[in-house]
Protein backbone atom coordinates (compact mmCIF):
# COMPACT_ATOMS: atom_id res chain seq x y z
CA UNK A 1 0.00 0.00 0.00
CA UNK A 2 1.47 3.37 -1.02
CA UNK A 3 1.28 6.68 0.78
CA UNK A 4 -1.25 9.11 -0.61
CA UNK A 5 0.06 12.44 -1.79
CA UNK A 6 -1.53 15.82 -1.03
CA UNK A 7 -4.89 16.27 -2.80
CA UNK A 8 -4.90 18.20 -6.05
CA UNK A 9 -7.66 19.79 -8.08
CA UNK A 10 -9.04 18.25 -11.24
CA UNK A 11 -6.86 19.29 -14.19
CA UNK A 12 -3.91 20.10 -11.95
CA UNK A 13 -0.70 18.15 -12.64
CA UNK A 14 0.01 15.89 -9.62
CA UNK A 15 3.40 16.72 -8.01
CA UNK A 16 6.25 14.23 -8.53
CA UNK A 17 7.13 11.91 -5.64
CA UNK A 18 9.89 13.31 -3.46
CA UNK A 19 13.06 11.62 -2.19
CA UNK A 20 11.49 10.48 1.10
CA UNK A 21 8.37 9.10 -0.58
CA UNK A 22 10.37 7.11 -3.16
CA UNK A 23 12.55 5.54 -0.43
CA UNK A 24 9.53 4.67 1.73
CA UNK A 25 7.69 2.96 -1.12
CA UNK A 26 10.73 1.08 -2.46
CA UNK A 27 11.58 -0.04 1.07
CA UNK A 28 8.29 -1.90 1.51
CA UNK A 29 8.65 -5.69 1.66
CA UNK A 30 6.23 -6.17 -1.24
CA UNK A 31 8.13 -3.79 -3.50
CA UNK A 32 10.63 -5.91 -5.46
CA UNK A 33 13.22 -4.79 -8.03
CA UNK A 34 11.62 -2.66 -10.74
CA UNK A 35 12.71 -1.07 -14.01
CA UNK A 36 12.60 2.69 -14.51
CA UNK A 37 9.45 2.29 -16.61
CA UNK A 38 7.78 0.28 -13.82
CA UNK A 39 8.79 2.90 -11.24
CA UNK A 40 7.24 5.65 -13.35
CA UNK A 41 4.03 3.63 -13.63
CA UNK A 42 3.81 2.41 -10.03
CA UNK A 43 4.58 5.84 -8.59
CA UNK A 44 2.17 7.51 -11.07
CA UNK A 45 4.74 10.04 -12.28
CA UNK A 46 3.28 12.46 -14.79
CA UNK A 47 5.13 12.48 -18.11
CA UNK A 48 6.00 16.16 -17.59
CA UNK A 49 7.99 15.21 -14.45
CA UNK A 50 9.79 12.20 -15.94
CA UNK A 51 13.15 13.89 -16.57
CA UNK A 52 13.21 15.23 -13.00
CA UNK A 53 12.27 11.79 -11.67
CA UNK A 54 15.07 10.13 -13.67
CA UNK A 55 17.54 12.63 -12.17
CA UNK A 56 16.25 11.79 -8.69
CA UNK A 57 16.71 8.03 -9.31
CA UNK A 58 20.27 8.66 -10.55
CA UNK A 59 21.04 10.73 -7.42
CA UNK A 60 19.65 8.00 -5.15
CA UNK A 61 21.84 5.39 -6.88
CA UNK A 62 24.96 7.59 -6.57
CA UNK A 63 24.29 8.18 -2.86
CA UNK A 64 23.71 4.44 -2.26
CA UNK A 65 20.15 4.94 -1.01
CA UNK A 66 18.90 2.65 -3.78
CA UNK A 67 20.86 0.20 -5.93
CA UNK A 68 20.83 -1.07 -9.48
CA UNK A 69 19.89 -4.72 -9.86
CA UNK A 70 21.40 -6.21 -12.99
CA UNK A 71 21.38 -3.71 -15.82
CA UNK A 72 17.84 -2.30 -15.84
CA UNK A 73 16.18 -2.59 -12.42
CA UNK A 74 16.34 -0.71 -9.11
CA UNK A 75 15.71 -1.78 -5.53
CA UNK A 76 16.24 -0.82 -1.91
CA UNK A 77 19.86 -1.64 -0.92
CA UNK A 78 19.07 -3.96 1.98
CA UNK A 79 16.15 -6.27 2.53
CA UNK A 80 15.08 -7.32 6.01
CA UNK A 81 13.47 -10.57 4.89
CA UNK A 82 14.94 -13.72 6.40
CA UNK A 83 17.99 -15.10 4.58
CA UNK A 84 18.83 -11.93 2.67
CA UNK A 85 21.77 -9.53 3.06
CA UNK A 86 24.42 -7.50 1.27
CA UNK A 87 27.84 -8.85 0.32
CA UNK A 88 30.78 -7.65 -1.79
CA UNK A 89 33.12 -9.82 -3.82
CA UNK A 90 34.45 -10.73 -7.27
CA UNK A 91 32.53 -12.30 -10.14
CA UNK A 92 33.64 -15.58 -11.68
CA UNK A 93 31.83 -16.09 -14.97
CA UNK A 94 31.36 -19.54 -16.48
CA UNK A 95 31.57 -19.89 -20.29
CA UNK A 96 28.00 -21.26 -20.26
CA UNK A 97 26.60 -17.92 -19.10
CA UNK A 98 26.04 -18.31 -15.36
CA UNK A 99 28.57 -17.39 -12.71
CA UNK A 100 29.51 -17.23 -9.05
CA UNK A 101 30.20 -14.43 -6.62
CA UNK A 102 33.30 -15.09 -4.50
CA UNK A 103 32.88 -12.85 -1.43
CA UNK A 104 35.69 -10.73 0.01
CA UNK A 105 35.27 -12.68 3.24
CA UNK A 106 33.39 -15.79 4.23
CA UNK A 107 33.58 -19.43 3.12
CA UNK A 108 30.48 -19.54 0.89
CA UNK A 109 30.25 -18.42 -2.73
CA UNK A 110 26.95 -17.53 -4.37
CA UNK A 111 25.26 -18.51 -7.63
CA UNK A 112 24.72 -15.78 -10.25
CA UNK A 113 21.89 -16.35 -12.73
CA UNK A 114 22.66 -15.52 -16.39
CA UNK A 115 19.85 -12.95 -16.50
CA UNK A 116 21.72 -10.85 -13.91
CA UNK A 117 25.05 -10.94 -15.79
CA UNK A 118 24.19 -9.02 -18.96
CA UNK A 119 26.74 -6.23 -18.41
CA UNK A 120 28.95 -7.91 -15.81
CA UNK A 121 32.50 -9.03 -16.65
CA UNK A 122 34.62 -11.81 -15.20
CA UNK A 123 36.66 -10.30 -12.37
CA UNK A 124 34.38 -7.33 -11.65
CA UNK A 125 34.23 -6.47 -7.96
CA UNK A 126 30.57 -5.97 -7.12
CA UNK A 127 28.01 -5.43 -4.39
CA UNK A 128 25.19 -7.96 -4.36
CA UNK A 129 22.03 -8.85 -2.49
CA UNK A 130 21.90 -12.45 -1.22
CA UNK A 131 18.67 -14.41 -1.70
CA UNK A 132 18.26 -17.89 -0.22
CA UNK A 133 15.68 -19.81 -2.18
CA UNK A 134 14.05 -22.82 -0.52
CA UNK A 135 14.25 -24.93 -3.67
CA UNK A 136 18.02 -24.50 -4.01
CA UNK A 137 20.89 -25.75 -1.88
CA UNK A 138 23.17 -22.84 -2.84
CA UNK A 139 22.25 -19.24 -2.06
CA UNK A 140 21.88 -16.88 -5.02
CA UNK A 141 23.25 -13.36 -5.42
CA UNK A 142 21.69 -10.49 -7.36
CA UNK A 143 24.28 -7.89 -8.34
CA UNK A 144 23.26 -4.37 -7.33
CA UNK A 145 26.35 -2.33 -8.14
CA UNK A 146 29.77 -2.65 -9.83
CA UNK A 147 32.33 -1.34 -7.36
CA UNK A 148 35.52 -1.93 -9.36
CA UNK A 149 35.47 -2.96 -13.02
CA UNK A 150 37.84 -5.72 -14.10
CA UNK A 151 40.34 -5.34 -16.92
CA UNK A 152 38.54 -5.19 -20.24
CA UNK A 153 41.61 -5.94 -22.40
CA UNK A 154 42.27 -9.54 -23.40
CA UNK A 155 45.15 -11.02 -25.42
CA UNK A 156 44.67 -13.67 -28.09
CA UNK A 157 45.20 -14.77 -31.68
CA UNK A 158 43.22 -13.08 -34.45
CA UNK A 159 41.30 -15.39 -36.78
CA UNK A 160 39.78 -14.08 -40.00
CA UNK A 161 36.80 -16.01 -41.39
CA UNK A 162 34.06 -15.37 -43.96
CA UNK A 163 31.41 -15.59 -41.26
CA UNK A 164 33.10 -12.92 -39.14
CA UNK A 165 36.44 -12.20 -37.49
CA UNK A 166 37.15 -13.40 -33.99
CA UNK A 167 39.92 -13.66 -31.40
CA UNK A 168 40.96 -16.94 -29.80
CA UNK A 169 41.53 -15.56 -26.31
CA UNK A 170 44.31 -16.74 -24.02
CA UNK A 171 41.93 -16.04 -21.11
CA UNK A 172 39.82 -19.16 -20.35
CA UNK A 173 36.88 -16.92 -19.39
CA UNK A 174 36.38 -16.41 -23.13
CA UNK A 175 36.52 -20.07 -24.19
CA UNK A 176 34.05 -19.47 -27.04
CA UNK A 177 36.24 -16.73 -28.46
CA UNK A 178 35.55 -13.01 -28.91
CA UNK A 179 33.69 -11.81 -31.99
CA UNK A 180 35.29 -8.72 -33.52
CA UNK A 181 32.80 -5.98 -34.22
CA UNK A 182 32.59 -5.23 -37.95
CA UNK A 183 35.10 -2.56 -38.96
CA UNK A 184 37.02 -2.81 -35.65
CA UNK A 185 39.80 -5.24 -36.63
CA UNK A 186 42.44 -2.46 -36.92
CA UNK A 187 43.97 -4.17 -39.95
CA UNK A 188 44.91 -7.35 -38.05
CA UNK A 189 46.06 -10.32 -40.13
CA UNK A 190 45.07 -13.91 -39.56
CA UNK A 191 47.31 -15.54 -36.94
CA UNK A 192 48.57 -12.31 -35.35
CA UNK A 193 48.68 -11.86 -31.58
CA UNK A 194 46.37 -8.96 -30.75
CA UNK A 195 44.96 -7.07 -27.81
CA UNK A 196 41.17 -6.83 -27.86
CA UNK A 197 39.01 -4.54 -25.77
CA UNK A 198 35.93 -6.50 -24.73
CA UNK A 199 32.83 -4.38 -25.31
CA UNK A 200 30.18 -6.96 -24.32
CA UNK A 201 30.77 -9.98 -22.05
CA UNK A 202 29.72 -13.46 -23.18
CA UNK A 203 26.23 -14.70 -22.48
CA UNK A 204 24.40 -18.00 -22.76
CA UNK A 205 23.18 -16.95 -26.22
CA UNK A 206 26.30 -15.45 -27.82
CA UNK A 207 30.05 -15.07 -27.30
CA UNK A 208 31.74 -11.87 -26.19
CA UNK A 209 32.21 -9.01 -28.64
CA UNK A 210 35.10 -6.58 -28.84
CA UNK A 211 37.40 -4.45 -30.95
CA UNK A 212 41.11 -4.80 -31.72
CA UNK A 213 43.18 -2.14 -29.95
CA UNK A 214 46.73 -3.47 -30.38
CA UNK A 215 48.71 -5.55 -32.89
CA UNK A 216 51.70 -7.43 -31.43
CA UNK A 217 52.89 -9.70 -34.26
CA UNK A 218 53.41 -13.41 -34.86
CA UNK A 219 53.15 -15.85 -31.92
CA UNK A 220 56.52 -17.31 -33.00
CA UNK A 221 58.48 -14.04 -32.73
CA UNK A 222 61.22 -14.09 -30.03
CA UNK A 223 59.99 -12.51 -26.83
CA UNK A 224 56.33 -12.56 -27.88
CA UNK A 225 55.36 -14.65 -24.84
CA UNK A 226 56.80 -12.03 -22.49
CA UNK A 227 55.21 -9.14 -24.39
CA UNK A 228 51.87 -10.95 -24.20
CA UNK A 229 52.16 -11.40 -20.43
CA UNK A 230 53.14 -7.75 -19.99
CA UNK A 231 50.01 -6.62 -21.89
CA UNK A 232 47.73 -9.21 -20.30
CA UNK A 233 48.51 -8.07 -16.76
CA UNK A 234 49.01 -4.41 -17.72
CA UNK A 235 52.51 -4.37 -16.25
CA UNK A 236 54.18 -0.97 -16.19
CA UNK A 237 57.34 -1.03 -18.30
CA UNK A 238 58.24 2.64 -18.75
CA UNK A 239 58.82 4.91 -15.75
CA UNK A 240 57.23 8.38 -15.60
CA UNK A 241 59.72 11.24 -16.26
CA UNK A 242 59.47 12.58 -12.70
CA UNK A 243 60.48 9.19 -11.22
CA UNK A 244 63.42 8.89 -13.65
CA UNK A 245 64.54 12.42 -12.88
CA UNK A 246 64.37 11.75 -9.15
CA UNK A 247 66.42 8.55 -9.48
CA UNK A 248 69.09 10.35 -11.55
CA UNK A 249 69.31 13.23 -9.09
CA UNK A 250 71.16 11.14 -6.48
CA UNK A 251 74.95 11.48 -6.62
CA UNK A 252 76.94 8.47 -7.80
CA UNK A 253 79.39 7.52 -6.34
CA UNK A 254 78.04 7.85 -2.79
CA UNK A 255 79.24 11.20 -1.36
CA UNK A 256 81.68 11.22 1.55
CA UNK A 257 79.41 13.46 3.66
CA UNK A 258 76.73 10.73 3.64
CA UNK A 259 79.29 8.01 4.45
CA UNK A 260 80.48 10.08 7.43
CA UNK A 261 76.99 9.82 8.99
CA UNK A 262 77.04 5.99 8.91
CA UNK A 263 78.83 3.05 10.49
CA UNK A 264 81.65 2.15 8.10
CA UNK A 265 82.09 -1.55 7.25
CA UNK A 266 84.03 -1.00 4.02
CA UNK A 267 87.17 -2.61 5.45
CA UNK A 268 85.45 -5.96 6.07
CA UNK A 269 85.43 -8.89 3.58
CA UNK A 270 81.65 -8.77 3.01
CA UNK A 271 80.28 -10.72 0.01
CA UNK A 272 77.03 -11.14 -1.89
CA UNK A 273 75.87 -14.68 -2.76
CA UNK A 274 73.23 -15.00 -5.48
CA UNK A 275 72.29 -17.09 -8.49
CA UNK A 276 74.21 -16.87 -11.75
CA UNK A 277 71.37 -15.02 -13.46
CA UNK A 278 70.70 -12.51 -10.64
CA UNK A 279 70.36 -8.99 -12.02
CA UNK A 280 70.74 -7.06 -8.79
CA UNK A 281 72.27 -7.79 -5.40
CA UNK A 282 70.36 -6.49 -2.41
CA UNK A 283 71.88 -8.43 0.49
CA UNK A 284 75.42 -9.22 1.62
CA UNK A 285 76.82 -11.27 4.52
CA UNK A 286 79.84 -11.83 6.74
CA UNK A 287 80.57 -14.20 9.65
CA UNK A 288 83.31 -13.63 12.28
CA UNK A 289 84.47 -15.92 15.07
CA UNK A 290 84.18 -14.33 18.53
CA UNK A 291 86.35 -15.16 21.57
CA UNK A 292 84.91 -18.22 23.31
CA UNK A 293 83.66 -19.82 20.08
CA UNK A 294 80.54 -17.75 19.41
CA UNK A 295 79.76 -16.18 16.03
CA UNK A 296 79.03 -12.66 14.83
CA UNK A 297 76.73 -12.67 11.82
CA UNK A 298 76.37 -9.47 9.80
CA UNK A 299 73.55 -9.18 7.28
CA UNK A 300 73.61 -6.01 5.19
CA UNK A 301 70.59 -4.97 3.11
CA UNK A 302 70.65 -2.24 0.45
CA UNK A 303 69.20 0.95 1.98
CA UNK A 304 66.46 1.61 -0.57
CA UNK A 305 64.62 3.92 1.85
CA UNK A 306 67.50 6.41 1.64
CA UNK A 307 66.57 6.97 -2.02
CA UNK A 308 62.83 6.27 -2.05
CA UNK A 309 61.37 8.88 0.29
CA UNK A 310 57.78 8.69 1.46
CA UNK A 311 55.41 10.51 -0.88
CA UNK A 312 58.05 11.03 -3.58
CA UNK A 313 57.57 10.26 -7.29
CA UNK A 314 59.67 7.11 -6.80
CA UNK A 315 57.53 6.06 -3.85
CA UNK A 316 54.28 6.55 -5.77
CA UNK A 317 55.56 4.58 -8.76
CA UNK A 318 56.88 1.75 -6.56
CA UNK A 319 53.49 1.57 -4.83
CA UNK A 320 51.72 1.33 -8.19
CA UNK A 321 54.03 -1.51 -9.30
CA UNK A 322 54.05 -3.37 -5.98
CA UNK A 323 56.98 -5.59 -6.90
CA UNK A 324 59.60 -6.29 -9.52
CA UNK A 325 58.49 -8.86 -12.10
CA UNK A 326 61.05 -11.48 -13.18
CA UNK A 327 61.01 -13.36 -16.48
CA UNK A 328 63.56 -15.89 -17.72
CA UNK A 329 66.49 -13.72 -18.75
CA UNK A 330 64.87 -10.34 -18.05
CA UNK A 331 62.94 -8.34 -15.48
CA UNK A 332 60.67 -5.33 -15.06
CA UNK A 333 62.08 -3.63 -11.95
CA UNK A 334 60.05 -1.83 -9.31
CA UNK A 335 62.56 1.06 -9.35
CA UNK A 336 64.40 2.74 -12.25
CA UNK A 337 67.66 1.08 -13.32
CA UNK A 338 69.72 3.95 -11.82
CA UNK A 339 68.64 2.56 -8.43
CA UNK A 340 67.67 -1.08 -8.95
CA UNK A 341 70.82 -2.02 -10.93
CA UNK A 342 73.23 0.53 -9.52
CA UNK A 343 72.89 2.59 -6.33
CA UNK A 344 70.69 -0.02 -4.59
CA UNK A 345 72.67 -2.98 -5.92
CA UNK A 346 75.55 -4.15 -3.71
CA UNK A 347 78.05 -4.52 -6.54
CA UNK A 348 81.62 -5.48 -5.66
CA UNK A 349 84.28 -2.81 -5.28
CA UNK A 350 81.93 0.19 -4.90
CA UNK A 351 80.56 1.97 -1.83
CA UNK A 352 76.91 1.23 -1.14
CA UNK A 353 74.52 2.44 1.57
CA UNK A 354 73.01 -0.34 3.65
CA UNK A 355 70.99 -1.14 6.75
CA UNK A 356 72.77 -3.77 8.82
CA UNK A 357 71.86 -6.19 11.57
CA UNK A 358 74.75 -7.56 13.63
CA UNK A 359 73.94 -10.67 15.66
CA UNK A 360 76.09 -12.42 18.25
CA UNK A 361 75.09 -16.11 18.19
CA UNK A 362 76.24 -18.83 20.58
CA UNK A 363 77.19 -22.38 19.59
CA UNK A 364 73.58 -23.54 20.19
CA UNK A 365 72.19 -21.03 17.68
CA UNK A 366 70.78 -18.67 20.31
CA UNK A 367 71.05 -14.95 19.49
CA UNK A 368 72.72 -13.37 22.52
CA UNK A 369 72.40 -9.84 21.17
CA UNK A 370 71.41 -7.99 18.03
CA UNK A 371 71.91 -4.40 17.01
CA UNK A 372 70.90 -2.42 13.95
CA UNK A 373 72.83 0.19 12.07
CA UNK A 374 72.64 2.53 9.08
CA UNK A 375 75.89 1.66 7.38
CA UNK A 376 78.08 1.64 4.28
CA UNK A 377 79.81 -1.42 2.81
CA UNK A 378 82.07 -2.27 -0.12
CA UNK A 379 81.46 -5.86 -1.20
CA UNK A 380 84.72 -7.66 -1.99
CA UNK A 381 83.21 -10.34 -4.26
CA UNK A 382 80.05 -11.17 -6.21
CA UNK A 383 79.72 -14.86 -5.34
CA UNK A 384 77.31 -17.34 -6.91
CA UNK A 385 75.71 -20.33 -5.20
CA UNK A 386 77.58 -22.58 -7.60
CA UNK A 387 81.03 -21.14 -6.83
CA UNK A 388 80.49 -21.29 -3.06
CA UNK A 389 79.36 -24.92 -3.42
CA UNK A 390 82.50 -25.67 -5.46
CA UNK A 391 84.57 -24.45 -2.52
CA UNK A 392 82.61 -26.13 0.27
CA UNK A 393 81.15 -29.29 -1.29
CA UNK A 394 83.38 -30.17 -4.22
CA UNK A 395 86.79 -28.87 -3.15
CA UNK A 396 87.28 -27.57 -6.69
CA UNK A 397 90.95 -26.57 -7.09
CA UNK A 398 90.25 -23.67 -9.43
CA UNK A 399 87.62 -22.22 -7.09
CA UNK A 400 89.83 -22.78 -4.02
CA UNK A 401 92.66 -20.83 -5.64
CA UNK A 402 90.49 -18.06 -7.02
CA UNK A 403 88.77 -17.38 -3.68
CA UNK A 404 91.69 -18.34 -1.39
CA UNK A 405 91.27 -15.24 0.82
CA UNK A 406 87.61 -16.12 1.47
CA UNK A 407 87.74 -19.92 1.85
CA UNK A 408 87.91 -19.88 5.66
CA UNK A 409 85.06 -17.33 5.74
CA UNK A 410 82.89 -19.67 3.67
CA UNK A 411 83.70 -22.59 5.97
CA UNK A 412 82.72 -20.50 8.98
CA UNK A 413 79.46 -19.59 7.21
CA UNK A 414 78.72 -23.27 6.64
CA UNK A 415 79.46 -24.04 10.30
CA UNK A 416 77.06 -21.34 11.52
CA UNK A 417 74.47 -22.43 8.96
CA UNK A 418 74.44 -25.94 10.44
CA UNK A 419 74.13 -24.55 13.98
CA UNK A 420 71.16 -22.37 13.02
CA UNK A 421 69.51 -25.17 11.05
CA UNK A 422 69.84 -27.57 13.97
CA UNK A 423 68.24 -25.02 16.29
CA UNK A 424 65.31 -24.64 13.89
CA UNK A 425 64.99 -28.41 13.62
CA UNK A 426 64.75 -28.66 17.41
CA UNK A 427 61.96 -26.07 17.32
CA UNK A 428 59.98 -28.29 14.94
CA UNK A 429 60.57 -26.56 11.62
CA UNK A 430 59.58 -28.32 8.39
CA UNK A 431 62.32 -28.26 5.74
CA UNK A 432 60.62 -28.01 2.36
CA UNK A 433 63.49 -29.11 0.14
CA UNK A 434 61.32 -29.28 -2.98
CA UNK A 435 62.64 -29.15 -6.56
CA UNK A 436 62.38 -25.80 -8.34
CA UNK A 437 62.44 -25.38 -12.11
CA UNK A 438 65.34 -23.58 -13.78
CA UNK A 439 64.69 -22.33 -17.32
CA UNK A 440 67.64 -22.53 -19.75
CA UNK A 441 67.88 -19.90 -22.51
CA UNK A 442 70.06 -19.53 -25.59
CA UNK A 443 71.72 -16.29 -26.73
CA UNK A 444 68.54 -15.22 -28.54
CA UNK A 445 66.46 -15.67 -25.38
CA UNK A 446 64.72 -18.80 -26.63
CA UNK A 447 63.99 -21.55 -24.10
CA UNK A 448 66.24 -24.57 -24.64
CA UNK A 449 65.21 -26.61 -21.62
CA UNK A 450 63.81 -26.76 -18.10
CA UNK A 451 65.83 -28.58 -15.46
CA UNK A 452 65.46 -29.04 -11.69
CA UNK A 453 67.36 -26.35 -9.76
CA UNK A 454 69.67 -28.16 -7.36
CA UNK A 455 69.81 -26.59 -3.91
CA UNK A 456 73.31 -26.69 -2.45
CA UNK A 457 74.97 -25.60 0.77
CA UNK A 458 75.20 -21.97 -0.41
CA UNK A 459 71.41 -21.75 -0.81
CA UNK A 460 71.02 -23.05 2.74
CA UNK A 461 73.58 -20.57 4.10
CA UNK A 462 71.74 -17.56 2.71
CA UNK A 463 68.36 -18.99 3.73
CA UNK A 464 69.45 -19.47 7.37
CA UNK A 465 71.14 -16.06 7.57
CA UNK A 466 68.10 -14.22 6.18
CA UNK A 467 65.76 -16.08 8.54
CA UNK A 468 67.98 -15.11 11.48
CA UNK A 469 68.03 -11.46 10.38
CA UNK A 470 64.25 -11.34 9.88
CA UNK A 471 63.66 -12.93 13.27
CA UNK A 472 65.98 -10.41 14.93
CA UNK A 473 64.11 -7.51 13.33
CA UNK A 474 60.72 -8.98 14.25
CA UNK A 475 61.83 -9.49 17.85
CA UNK A 476 63.13 -5.92 18.02
CA UNK A 477 59.82 -4.49 16.77
CA UNK A 478 57.75 -6.78 19.01
CA UNK A 479 59.75 -5.95 22.16
CA UNK A 480 59.26 -2.22 21.55
CA UNK A 481 55.56 -2.64 20.65
CA UNK A 482 56.13 -1.05 17.22
CA UNK A 483 53.22 -1.88 14.87
CA UNK A 484 54.30 -3.79 11.77
CA UNK A 485 52.87 -5.92 8.98
CA UNK A 486 53.61 -9.62 8.91
CA UNK A 487 52.25 -12.71 7.21
CA UNK A 488 51.09 -15.95 8.75
CA UNK A 489 51.55 -18.83 6.32
CA UNK A 490 48.67 -21.23 5.87
CA UNK A 491 49.10 -24.73 7.26
CA UNK A 492 50.92 -26.94 4.73
CA UNK A 493 49.04 -29.55 2.76
CA UNK A 494 49.63 -32.95 4.44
Amino acid sequence: MTRSRRPHHVGEIPPPPGRKEVLEIMGQAAFGPASLRELLRRLKVDKRHRMAFKRLVRELVESGEIVRVGNHEYAAPSRKAEGEGIVTGRVQRHPDGFGFLVPDSGPEDYYLHPRHLDSIFHGDRVQARIVRRRDRARAEAIITRVLQPARRRVMGVFRSAPGGDQVEAYDRSYAAGILVVRGESAGARDGQVVGVEVLHPPSARQPARGRIVELLGSPDEPGMDIRTIVRKYELREAFPPEALQEARSYPNPVPEEEIALREDFRHLPIVTIDGETAMDFDDAVLVDRLPGGAYRLGVHIADVCHYVREGSALDREALARGTSVYFPGSAIPMLPHDLSSDLCSLRPGVDRLTVSVLMDIDDHGRVASARFSESVIRSVERMTYTDVAKVLEEGDEVALQRYARLVERFRLMEELCRVLNEKRRRRGTIDFDLPEPEILLDLQGETTGIVPLRRNVAHRIIEEFMLAANEAVAGHLFARKIPSLYRIHERPDP
